[in-house]
């Protein structure tokens, strides 16, 4: 659903039916969305993510301000409460890899090594060092360290 300019106060009663909702299917957020793709909505004095707004309408404040307000469906732009949950950082990337919302790796848009380049990087190459590697793939020779011992590219390039 596009975004639509929205009259005063119909972001906050949107939010409230899908409060009251009993729908197991998503609630899309039909407003205005955030550079980071999330439904935004001015309350409490100030502009917040919409389904973080209703994950702590729903299920209480997080215990943690390190929480993020996790989807089980995978949709950034939905805000059913019965998809939302408190959830650890690690907790919600395992959530977008299982939901292959995951952009790491290949699917990052800033990705500058292709899952072969990393296999290629990966496999035994005797006495060549990590700066010429880095030359040669147009990368930092950290970016070649870190592929190669797993920091980044976990999934999508072994072997």
């Amino acid at each position: 659903m596009a975004k639509r300019k929205s009259k005063n106060g119909e972001p906050r009663r949107f939010l409230d039916s899908a409060l009251k909702s009993e729908t197991d299917k998503c609630i899309i957020w039909p407003f205005g969305f955030a550079s980071n793709g999330y439904g935004a909505i001015y309350a409490r004095g100030q502009m917040r993510s919409a389904h973080r707004e209703i994950c702590r309408e729903a299920h209480g404040e997080p215990t943690s301000k390190d929480l993020d307000a996790a989807h089980s469906c995978g949709v950034k732009g939905c805000v059913n409460p019965r998809h939302l949950r408190w959830a650890t950082k690690r907790e919600n990337a395992a959530d977008r890899i299982e939901h292959g919302t995951h952009s790491g790796g290949a699917a990052n848009p800033q990705s500058k090594l292709t899952n072969e380049a990393v296999k290629e990087i990966r496999r035994p190459q005797g006495r060549v060092r990590q700066v010429d590697l880095a030359s040669r793939y147009g990368v930092t020779r950290s970016a070649i360290s870190y592929a190669q011992s797993g920091h980044t590219w976990k999934d999508g390039a072994s072997e």
